[in-house]
């Protein structure tokens, strides 16, 4: 979990996914012998914790959002939509 104060959840995911790019383009190699061993991925889900009745309906929505980047192809970021006013007094 990372928590970016001060953020909207569009600028969040924006450097999520600057961030997302920078690592797929690395190309790890082993110190010791010099040989290339692939590249890092991941996958992230973004949610807005104010848009949320608490931090734990917050956490669900990421993780679902999570699952949901993994499902549509892995090393991408997916954006947790924003609950309907009825469900936020769940």
């Amino acid at each position: 979990m990372i928590l970016l104060r001060g953020k909207s959840l569009v600028d969040a995911s924006e450097l999520l996914d600057e961030l997302r790019a920078e690592m797929a383009e690395r190309r790890l190699v082993n110190r010791a012998t010099d040989i290339p061993f692939g590249k890092v991925t991941f996958s992230c889900g973004v949610a807005d914790v104010f848009s949320h009745g608490n931090p734990r309906a917050a956490l669900r929505a990421a993780d679902e959002a999570l699952y949901r980047a993994k499902a549509e192809g892995r090393n991408r970021i997916a954006v947790a939509p924003r609950p309907q006013a009825s469900s936020l007094a769940a």
